[in-house]
Order: C-alpha cells, then structure tokens, then sequence
C-alpha cells in the first residue's frame, strides 16, 4: 500500500452511484479553494445514476484544469490508492478506503449510514454525521486540519483495522470449504 505522504497531492471525492444529495458538489465547493492554496489535484467519480452531472460539469468547467471528472470507472480502487485523502459516503465504500489504508472523511447520507459502527474516530475515520447537519464551512476546517496534518492523517491510518479485512476473507473462505465438502 502507499504509504501516507507529508503533502496531499489528490484529494478524491466520492458519494456512490447516486448521491442523492448531491454532496459531490457540496464537498467539491467547500474544499476547492483551499485544495487549489495548496496545490491539490481534485478528483472527482460519479456514478450512472448521478442526476446533477450537468451541474457539476460546468462548476468542474468553471474550476479548470484542477479538478478531473470520472464518470465512470472499473477500479476505484486505483483512484483510493492515488488519493491523500477520502471523501465518501457511510456505505461500503468506507471499507473499500479503509483496506487501502487512505484517510478518510464520512458524511452519512442517510439515517441508515449513521447505525454503520466502522466509521468512527476509533477505527481512525472522520465521520462528520448526517449530511443535513454538515455545513460547508465544516467540511473545508476537516478539509484544511487534515490536508495540513501529516501526523493527524498518519494517526488515522495506524488506527484502521488492518486484520479485519483479511479475517473476513478467511473466514469466507472457510464457509465455502465447508458447504464444498458435506455430501450432497
């Protein structure tokens, strides 16, 4: 895994498929000037169902060449790798981050993504809540504390998990094994 750079130099914003609420170009517009202060590269990944993707091209047209719109992709992980740090929703692809080892910032958006116990301080998350409680100005301070905070960043890492992934395979594993051999 790459390991936890000093400076930030991608910063990945992604909120699923959908994004109902779209908080891709919430988080986009709270960070953007102070990515660009800072001489991050903004990425950007949408999903098929994204409905405000017009809206975002001409605020991405607007912004210029610091920020790359992917609309569509077979790895996302290669992107996570890339990344300084994470923007995301409290779905799975808190898992997907955390087993690549990036800092990562969660804004829920749903009630649902608030009951999902992994993405918490403990396991070295940023969780900000329920995207309706969650201003602008919260998410470019979270932005700027952790794009200037090599140690905070580092720390947030060296607290994921790093087993339950790969214990979560094994033991997957062995419940195929087993239904492979009882007799049918």
């Amino acid at each position: 895994h790459n390991p936890i750079n000093v400076d930030i130099k991608n910063v990945l914003i992604t909120f699923g498929g959908v994004d109902p609420a779209n908080l891709t170009l919430k988080c986009l517009n709270a960070i953007f000037d102070d990515a660009v202060d800072r001489a991050i590269k903004i990425k950007v990944i949408v999903g098929p169902g994204y409905r405000c993707v017009t809206e975002l091209k001409k605020r991405i047209n607007f912004y210029g060449d610091s920020v790359e719109l992917v609309e569509k992709t077979s790895r996302i992980s290669d992107y996570m790798l890339e990344a300084g740090l994470v923007f995301t929703s409290g779905g799975r692809t808190v898992y997907e981050v955390a087993s690549l080892l990036r800092p990562m910032c969660v804004i829920c958006q749903n009630p649902r993504e608030l009951t999902h116990s992994f993405a918490r301080p403990e396991n070295g998350i940023v969780n900000l809540g329920l995207y309706s409680n969650v201003s602008d100005h919260h998410i470019k301070e979270v932005f700027c504390r952790l794009a200037d905070g090599f140690e905070a960043r580092k720390m947030m890492v060296e607290k994921l998990p790093k087993n339950a992934f790969q214990s979560g395979k094994k033991r997957v594993l062995k419940m195929i094994n087993n239904l492979m051999s009882e007799e049918i």
